[in-house]
């Protein structure tokens, strides 16, 4: 059974009315926010190397270095949003279902990255703009 009206429950592989099974607007929805958690993430990294907000007496590479953490904690909740969607989705569905597993990707992707620039982001800024 695939979606049908907002809100009625969909049977991805789960048996109907049980609590595994999704309705399409609850799958909808979470994966909206974990899109919309990616790209927040994304935003403040970019925004801290612009050194957006950043106070007068930090340096610009550690403004940068601290939103790695922001990075790294937006895209661990948007896997965990995403992950929680696969008890209600069996496996042959889960190969066609491209538009959950994208975002899982992606977000691994970005804690890998957010963890590097956590730890590291102050010496790429500082090697970055000291080239030239």
């Amino acid at each position: 059974m695939g979606p049908d009206k907002k809100g009625e429950k969909v049977n991805f592989g789960a048996a109907p009315g049980s609590p595994g099974a999704v309705t399409s607007s609850g799958l909808f929805s979470k994966v909206a926010l974990g899109w919309a958690l990616l790209l927040m993430a994304l935003g403040m990294a970019l925004a801290a190397y612009l050194g957006v907000f950043k106070p007068v007496s930090e340096r610009p590479g550690a403004w940068f270095s601290r939103s790695g953490a922001l990075i790294t904690v937006l895209s661990i909740y948007a896997e965990r949003v995403l992950a929680s969607l696969i008890p209600g989705l069996n496996n042959a569905v889960m190969k066609h279902v491209r538009w959950i597993s994208v975002p899982r990707h992606i977000s691994f992707w970005m804690i890998v990255l957010g963890t590097i620039v956590w730890g590291y982001g102050d010496l790429l800024f500082d090697a970055r703009h000291s080239v030239g």
